[in-house]
């Protein structure tokens, strides 16, 4: 192309539309060439922004799931612990129960055991049986605070341990006192010498040993 600078206007303008229109028609035939491959472009785009579209849905929906299961889990999770909280509570309660049930039962052995008549070492060792195990019941309710101290079952059972507490050593007591001035020093009686050493173990079982010189003076 010719320098510009020596162009006329007219000779210019000319120029100009001629390009443009070289333009166009080479616009025009690349379109019409590549017309096909636009429109898959442009198919290939709107499928491609579809696809975005459809996985973003699901992933949408898989987080709003997943929130929801997540929400169900700690729910069935608490729902579990509480279950067992119920559990433990309920057989703490049944263990409790059998406990009271228990001791009851061992204050109503020795009762009657008390008042029953049979060998006096057969029934001391009956009763020593049975307090050694009022004691470790009560020991257990007591350490443990298995019951509270101003319910009305531990009120019962604080007036039953110690009514009985005291009816045992009273019986043990007035026993050795018995035994004791019978024995004749000349010819001690075998029975007497066996019950006498029993109520002196027991003594120590149940940690009354210094009672026992006491009792004896008094005797």
């Amino acid at each position: 192309m010719s320098n510009y600078r020596y162009l006329s206007l007219d000779s210019l303008i000319k120029d100009l539309s001629k390009l443009s229109d070289e333009l166009n028609k080479n616009l025009v035939s690349i379109i019409n060439k590549e017309y096909e491959n636009f429109i898959k472009l442009g198919n290939s785009i709107n499928i491609g922004l579809n696809y975005i579209n459809e996985v973003n849905h699901s992933l949408t929906k898989f987080k709003a799931s997943t929130e929801r299961n997540y929400a169900h889990l700690i729910e069935t999770r608490n729902a579990f612990n509480e279950m067992l909280y119920q559990k433990d509570q309920l057989m703490l309660i049944r263990f409790k129960l059998k406990l009271v049930q228990l001791i009851f039962n061992q204050f109503t052995s020795f009762q009657l055991l008390l008042s029953c008549e049979s060998s006096e070492i057969e029934k001391l060792r009956k009763l020593t049986m049975v307090y050694i195990l009022i004691n470790q019941l009560y020991r257990m309710i007591k350490d443990n605070l298995l019951l509270g101290e101003d319910s009305e079952i531990m009120k019962k059972i604080n007036s039953s341990f110690f009514s009985t507490k005291n009816e045992f050593c009273t019986y043990v007591d007035e026993l050795l006192v018995q035994n004791v001035k019978q024995i004749d020093p000349l010819a001690a009686e075998e029975a007497n010498s066996d019950l006498i050493l029993s109520l002196l173990t027991i003594y120590d079982i149940v940690e009354r040993n210094e009672d026992v010189i006491s009792i004896l003076r008094g005797s």
